[in-house]
């Protein structure tokens, strides 16, 4: 017999948990998101094409309403000021940020072997701007 009380929350020492060693290995499930926030999601999600100094861009639908908001902001609307600034503080304190999938469509090498560093710098060259920030400045 154990020389020590057993009972409630003193369970026997052969099935205490072990050092360093969780009681929830698992942790807690995930949130499942609505049906409504699905189809939110998948909304802001899509696909637009638009034309910014007589080029056809082409962003999701979170991204343009992001920078309609801002571009509000700037103008002077305190409201949008304020909202942009509240969905940045959330942003950034977020825990688990949603990653989204970057669909790369059309993307054919220009000869073959070539790697994406190698595109990217052609494609540096051919507009002009440093190697790893070419594509970055066509959004602005």
């Amino acid at each position: 017999m154990a020389d020590y009380e057993i009972g409630y929350g003193k369970p026997p020492r052969s099935r205490r948990f072990k050092k360093g060693m969780s009681g929830n290995p698992k942790g807690r499930p995930r949130n499942k998101s609505t049906p409504l926030a699905d189809y939110i999601n998948k909304t802001l999600d899509t696909l637009i094409e638009y034309r910014q100094r007589g080029r056809i861009k082409v962003a999701t639908a979170g991204e343009l309403s992001l920078k309609a908001l801002v571009d509000r902001a700037v103008r002077g609307d305190l409201v949008a000021a304020e909202l942009a600034l509240l969905v940045l503080d959330r942003a950034e304190h977020k825990d688990k940020a949603r990653v989204n999938e970057i669909l790369v469509s059309g993307w054919l090498p220009d000869f073959p072997g070539q790697t994406a560093r190698e595109k990217t710098e052609s494609g540096a060259k051919n507009s002009d701007g440093a190697s790893e920030e070419w594509w970055r400045r066509s959004k602005s």
